[in-house]
């Protein structure tokens, strides 16, 4: 496996995400700023100062006696800590904001003193998607961008909106090189990024698809200094987060480099991972000149790409690193 890849599945899914970015999201205020937020909506007090609190990283720190306590938890596997990162919490890489605390946070600082348990309940569960448990830093992030916390989130008129015309006759939020956290050169490619663009309300993600070591297709910026994902990750991210926010359709815009036998195996990904919500055949026989329309298409994901031709079975493809 190659140093720039991070894969999502497998028993270290959190772990090897968060591996890559660990020292940005050490020097990113808006982490910081979720620490804060979160300790002081939980009254919290440093562990090593409670005599009767178990260790976090005691095996039995898990119990049910203690999970009242712990409101502000601790999420993912075991790995090597933050050195730059000094807070009053036992050494994790990654915490998480709990449903209690999460509820506290809008009826207290959002002021959104009426909201009712099940909408807090149900706006925390279409965030907090990595485990179902704990709404991590980028997933709060993601959710203050949301509609949801919008100056005109409440404006009349958007549930009305007529859906049930032809795809293609709507304007679709759309991402172009998804995969980017930095520049076109040199930049980092991360799964995190589709995962920011979908909570995002983002409807139409692109995925430049290039040939990878061992069998697996890689999604990067060719012939640049850009680091790659396995493409496998990135649609397992896809499916868990397409439609965490919205049900209109996703639209996967391909960038096919990739060799006949490797675009075979993205086919196989894409069947395995995404199941029935992939569009695979025409819906309907009307739709022989038309698009479906967004109310046709809710929860199902479309793949836009070139299909190549038969003669061409060598498309070119990325230097070996």
């Amino acid at each position: 496996m190659e140093p720039g890849y991070q894969r999502l599945h497998g028993g270290d899914k959190v772990a090897d995400l968060v591996g890559g970015v660990q020292q940005e999201l050490a020097q990113n205020s808006v982490h910081v700023l979720y620490h804060e937020l979160s300790q002081s909506l939980a009254n919290f007090q440093a562990f090593s100062e409670r005599s009767n609190a178990p260790s976090l990283s005691d095996k039995d720190s898990d119990d049910s006696d203690a999970e009242g306590d712990q409101l502000l938890t601790m999420a993912g596997s075991r790995v090597r800590p933050l050195d730059s990162l000094h807070l009053d919490l036992p050494a994790r890489p990654l915490f998480g904001m709990t449903l209690p605390v999460f509820a506290r946070f809008l009826r207290e600082v959002q002021k959104e003193s009426s909201i009712l348990d099940a909408e807090v309940e149900r706006r925390f569960h279409a965030f907090a998607r990595q485990d179902g448990q704990t709404m991590a830093p980028f997933e709060l992030e993601a959710y203050l961008h949301s509609l949801y916390n919008s100056a005109d989130a409440s404006l009349p008129g958007m549930e009305q909106a007529d859906l049930d015309m032809p795809l293609n006759q709507y304007y679709i939020s759309t991402s172009h090189n998804t995969y980017l956290a930095g520049d076109q050169l040199v930049g980092s490619s991360t799964v995190e990024q589709y995962i920011h663009a979908l909570l995002r309300g983002c409807r139409c993600l692109e995925l430049d698809c290039w040939d990878g070591r061992l069998g697996e297709p890689v999604v990067c910026h060719g012939h640049t200094f850009t680091t790659r994902i396995l493409f496998e990750d990135v649609i397992v991210a896809i499916s868990r987060y397409a439609f965490a926010v919205s049900p209109l359709p996703v639209i996967l815009s391909f960038e096919t480099h990739c060799s006949l036998p490797q675009q075979a195996r993205m086919a196989s990904i894409l069947k395995k991972h995404l199941g029935g919500m992939l569009v695979r055949a025409p819906m309907d026989d009307s739709y022989e000149y038309e698009l479906p329309s967004p109310n046709r298409l809710k929860y199902r994901i479309i793949i836009k790409n070139k299909a190549l031709d038969a003669s061409n079975s060598r498309p070119s493809s990325l230097p070996a690193s």
